[in-house]
């Protein structure tokens, strides 16, 4: 299991027994799985932003914001596929911050998959993004 976390999280490096919490068993769409959590420390984060394949602007627009509370969650079937991951942190800036997360279940493996977009009062444009990132780097 441990194996398949450090493949699954490869941004943060191996996984190694202590690295992650075990959170139990949960059901997600009628099969047992296991759960686990890691957190990805800044130096991870920051190390990626370095990354050369990475665009100069993230760079800039993150150089002064903070991510703070990283944690990828897994929850993993008997079959060792992967049933659901998230994904949570928070973003500090000078004088503000915000908190980003996200689920996504998976299922229905092998079978042909239909996406529909979110409705508009559930989305905001790449804009309003990269303005509200300058915003948490400079301070009002």
């Amino acid at each position: 299991m441990l194996s398949l976390l450090g493949e699954i999280l490869g941004v943060v490096g191996p996984v190694h027994r202590g690295d992650h919490v075990e959170l139990g068993t949960q059901t997600i769409g009628g099969n047992s799985t296991a759960g686990y959590q890691v957190a990805i420390p800044q130096s991870a984060i920051a190390h990626q932003l370095a990354s050369p394949q990475i665009p100069l602007w993230p760079k800039a627009a993150f150089a002064h914001i903070n991510f703070t509370d990283a944690r990828e969650t897994l929850h993993i079937d008997q079959s060792n596929r992967l049933r659901q991951f998230g994904f949570q942190m928070t973003v500090a800036g000078a004088s503000r911050s915000m908190s980003y997360s996200e689920t996504v279940d998976l299922s229905h493996f092998g079978l042909p998959v239909s996406i529909s977009a979110p409705t508009a009062g559930k989305t905001v444009s790449y804009q309003k993004l990269l303005r509200d990132a300058q915003a948490l780097s400079n301070p009002q």
